[in-house]
């Protein structure tokens, strides 16, 4: 565009224009070159970037120049063109000019920082979905059945319910921290995780004396499976000061004949699953001190003898209360009631005897004869007052302790007793016996 075209000059009317005119006309736009390149501006760059008003404005200071110029045409002393109003109209129009060669300029900057932008940003979700499909050859893209380690002691029951609270609030930290580090920093912003955990309690137990009442303290070492679920989500970029949604999957273009001829991106515009990553904790790696269990209660002796062997209320012990799911206790010589879970019971009454247990590794093998000796003592402390007479009460006292009645007769008749002996004395010097002639 040049000042001709601006005030829209005809060839016959510049053919007809006062020669002063003219000359002031173009000296104007050599004027305005200098300072704007009137050849890169068109007449649609003024009606694009030129407001309203801004407009307005214009098309009245372009209509004032024309009437100067047509004043001076046809005259060849027409004073006109060597007017100095018309200067006002020729600078109002240099300052709209500028405006808009400044906009149309900050808009075509705008456009090369905006497709530099997009180029970085292409780059960027390249790398992305390198990354992302990277992290993704770790992960399971289906759901595991979740399969516990075969082990003697479980028996296919699962006591997690005896966990409280605080144990599983602590446990789902120590699965956090594991799950957390497996996300790189760089892709935080974009995957997200969910888990979930799977608990697996092993029983074990040791002996111990309760007011002289022999008992089991019983542990659970917790075994965890961590269930992680990993989604990509949408999340923004900034890149050379513009916001760019990311992920962005790149979709190949191609021709019939199978040519790459471009390519595009589509956003990601809602979460998507990426897998799933499982892991096996032990008690070791969910504990924080030197104690790689959790401790859930002692049991007399002799409920748990009864529970082996299906007797639900051995004697010694009583129900007191009966709920669902659970059986209340209370045992002789015992302080605290207890609470046995049904399935626990049932547990007990497979497993079924003392030797089991300790085959099942949930008590010491060393600990089964110690155990029956105890209770045998705890039976003989029992025997009630019609058997404290002669050697024929031992036989019946042995065979209330589930003796064959021979081979107590034979046990009394060689055992030589002292006249000052109780019948408690006796039958605990015939068990010793038995005991030694075993060992």
């Amino acid at each position: 565009m040049n000042t001709k075209e601006l005030v829209r000059l005809c060839p016959k009317d510049e053919g007809n224009l006062h020669p002063v005119a003219l000359r002031r006309l173009l000296e104007w736009g050599e004027t305005l070159s200098k300072e704007i390149p009137l050849a890169s501006l068109s007449s649609e760059d003024v009606e694009r970037w030129l407001n309203k008003n801004e407009l307005a404005e214009w098309q009245e200071e372009v209509e004032e120049i024309r009437e100067w110029l047509a004043k001076c045409l046809d005259d060849e002393f027409s004073i006109y063109c060597h007017a100095d109003w018309v200067i006002y109209h020729m600078m109002e129009i240099e300052k709209l000019i500028e405006r808009v060669w400044q906009r149309k300029s900050r808009w075509t900057q705008q456009q090369q920082e905006w497709k530099e932008a997009q180029r970085k940003s292409q780059e960027c979700a390249r790398e992305l979905n390198s990354q992302v499909n990277s992290f993704k050859t770790n992960l399971s893209h289906k759901k595991r059945r979740i399969q516990w380690p075969k082990n003697a002691r479980s028996l296919g029951y699962n006591f997690s319910y005896l966990l409280n609270s605080d144990e599983k609030a602590r446990y789902h930290n120590v699965a956090e921290d594991w799950v957390r580090p497996l996300v790189p920093d760089n892709l935080r912003q974009f995957i997200t995780f969910n888990h979930r955990l799977f608990y697996s309690l092993l029983p074990c137990a040791e002996y111990s004396l309760v007011d002289n009442l022999p008992c089991l303290d019983f542990d659970f070492f917790v075994f965890v499976i961590i269930e992680a679920e990993f989604w990509l989500n949408p999340g923004e970029v900034l890149i050379n000061g513009y916001k760019f949604m990311m992920p962005q999957e790149e979709h190949s273009v191609r021709t019939p004949e199978g040519k790459l001829v471009g390519s595009y991106f589509v956003q990601l515009t809602k979460p998507e699953l990426l897998g799933y990553n499982y892991r096996l904790l032990p008690s070791e790696e969910l504990s924080i001190d030197e104690f790689h269990y959790y401790f859930w209660q002692t049991i007399p002796c002799v409920l748990i003898l009864g529970l082996l062997e299906g007797n639900l209320e051995p004697e010694g012990s009583t129900i007191t209360a009966a709920h669902e799911g659970w059986t209340d206790y209370r045992v002789d010589g015992f302080d605290e009631e207890l609470e046995i879970p049904d399935s626990f019971a049932q547990y007990l009454k497979v497993i079924g005897s003392w030797d089991s247990l300790a085959d099942r590794g949930i008590i010491s093998s060393k600990l089964v004869i110690t155990i029956k000796k105890a209770i045998e003592r705890l039976k003989v402390s029992k025997i009630p007052e019609p058997y404290l007479s002669d050697n024929d009460d031992v036989v019946s006292a042995l065979v209330a302790l589930g003796w064959r009645q021979a081979e107590a007769k034979r046990e009394v008749k060689t055992t030589n007793f002292s006249s000052d002996l109780t019948l408690e004395d006796k039958v605990k010097l015939i068990l010793r016996k038995s005991h030694n002639q075993q060992v």
